[in-house]
This record gives C-alpha cells, structure tokens and sequence, in this order.
C-alpha cells in the first residue's frame, strides 16, 4: 500500500508542478517587441517621426538633434496639377530631391501626370493627380545634427509627408 501512495504523490507533486509551470509561462510571457533596423533609441518617447505639408522651392523638412539620428523610411508624395487651356487639361511636371546638409542628394522623385480633354458639360474637375508611395528597406539615415532639405522644381501642386525614427548615431 505504501507504494500505491509513493506512485500516487509523485503523479500528484508533477501533476502540480506541470499546472504551476503553465500557469506561470502564461502569466509571465513576455509580449511582442518591435524592432527598428540600427539600434533604436532609448528616447524617452515615441521614436517615431513624421511630417508632412505643401512642397515649396526648398523646405528643410527634419533637423537631426545633436544626440539622435533620424532613419527616413516612408515617403508619400501626392500632386496634381496642370494648366487648362481651353477644355483641356495639360500635364504637369515636377521633381522633388531630398538633400543633406552637405548638399548631397539622397533621393530623388519625379511626378507628372497626362493630358485630357474636359468635357463641356463637366463640372468640378481641376487636373489630374498622382500619388507616389515609397518605403525604404533600410531606411535614409541623416546623421546627428544635420538637416534634410526638400526641394521642389516643376509645376505640379505637391502635398508630401514622410515619416521614419530616431537612432543611435
């Protein structure tokens, strides 16, 4: 009887230990972490940066803090534009560069849009548009300190907003 017993309490001993381990993976478990590419920054925020606004001729767009890189991953361009003349509507044309401090061009877009012709009965229409949407497998980095100018030449009319994070240098 004494073995019945001894077999019955190391069931019982693992049976629990099992129902105590479980319990504690569930409770403890750790969640999800999210990773950003090139050490991500104990900021004491969001690492996340954006802005957006109306291309202008050239804009400084982010200004890197002395301590923090800033890595640009997302650009969304959206334009429109192009003169009319009569019932039609002609392209328009226009380059946006993104430039560094130094005056290097780290990247570079070009946007038009087609002619076509305004029917006399229509109404509110005002030119075609065009959005360009780009994601940046490793990023654009600009260095701690420096700016990042947006420049716009052409004739369409340019919403942007890009977005990214800050970084260890």
């Amino acid at each position: 009887m004494s073995a019945q017993i001894d077999k019955f309490q190391a069931l019982l001993t693992t049976g629990l230990a099992m129902g105590l381990g479980a319990t504690l993976m569930t409770v403890v478990a750790s969640s999800d972490a999210t990773a950003y590419p090139n050490g991500a920054v104990s900021y004491g925020a969001n690492p996340v940066v954006s802005t957006g606004g109306t291309a202008s001729a050239t804009q400084t767009v982010f200004s890197a803090p002395s301590a923090h890189e800033i890595v640009v991953t997302d650009v969304v361009l959206t334009g429109k534009g192009g003169s009319q003349i009569s019932n039609y509507y002609y392209p328009c044309h226009s380059v946006l560069t993104l430039v560094d401090g130094s005056g290097a061009t780290v990247a570079s877009f070009r946007l038009s849009t087609d002619s076509y012709r305004r029917y006399y009965n229509e109404s509110g229409t005002t030119g075609q548009s065009m959005t360009v949407s780009h994601t940046f497998a490793s990023g654009l980095p600009l260095t701690a300190g420096d700016t990042l100018d947006l420049t716009h030449t052409g004739d369409c009319e340019v919403e942007y907003t890009l977005s990214g994070y800050y970084a260890e240098p």
